[in-house]
């Protein structure tokens, strides 16, 4: 149909192969690429230079800020893992999905962190 589309109105369909790892970008650009040298394209494509993925990767920022804690990452990903940090600052950073952070709040304030260990061994704090 999008074929057909197009050669009735002399549009020149690119078909990309599609990439089962869309990120980072470069990934799909790479795809492009291929289509582009297929289809006899020579200007080959390029990705802009601003972070095409803003509002994604401020979400993420808002999410993790709050719950207390940090994106360290500084380019949005889509679902692959991206580097977080809690609140205590003597705790590593980690990796995770955006999915895994959203669904088990891994991002947790000190204060919740704390009764989280104390439930774990029984000790003062109240389930």
């Amino acid at each position: 149909m999008k074929r057909e589309a197009c050669t009735a109105r002399c549009i020149r369909l690119i078909e990309v192969e599609a990439t089962k790892r869309p990120f980072p970008p470069e990934n799909v650009l790479k795809k492009v690429a291929e289509a582009f040298q297929k289809y006899g394209v020579e200007k080959p494509p390029l990705l802009p230079n601003i972070e095409i993925f803003g509002a994604e990767l401020q979400r993420l920022k808002n999410l993790a800020s709050n719950m207390g804690g940090r994106l360290i990452s500084d380019r949005y990903l889509g679902g692959e893992k991206h580097e977080w940090k809690c609140v205590v600052p003597e705790h590593p950073t980690w990796l995770a999905e955006p999915v895994r952070i959203q669904k088990e709040h891994g991002v947790r304030p000190a204060q919740e962190i704390e009764n989280l260990v104390l439930m774990a061994f029984g000790i003062g704090a109240e389930a």
